[in-house]
């Protein structure tokens, strides 16, 4: 026997998508959030290798000026 299609059976579909718009609602905003928080550690974690990259730069300045120190000793003697 077919079901016929009323208000009470249409009202019931309404509330049942009305329910999955808000829920989905719901995900996208902690998806957009989450993204949020990835994109500022992923600001964070580049920002710490930049400081790396010139702390490896200095290293190797300073090491290149105790060569030269060295150099210049050992034309001395």
């Amino acid at each position: 026997m077919a079901k016929t299609i009323d208000e009470k059976v249409l009202m019931e579909e309404r509330k049942t998508l009305e329910d999955d718009y808000k829920s989905t609602e719901e995900k996208i905003k902690l998806i957009e959030k989450e993204l949020g928080n990835l994109k500022s550690n992923l600001n964070a974690i580049y920002g710490a290798v930049q400081q790396v990259d010139k702390f490896i730069s200095l290293s190797k300045e300073d090491d290149d000026l105790k060569s030269k120190k060295e150099e210049k000793k050992g034309e001395v003697a």
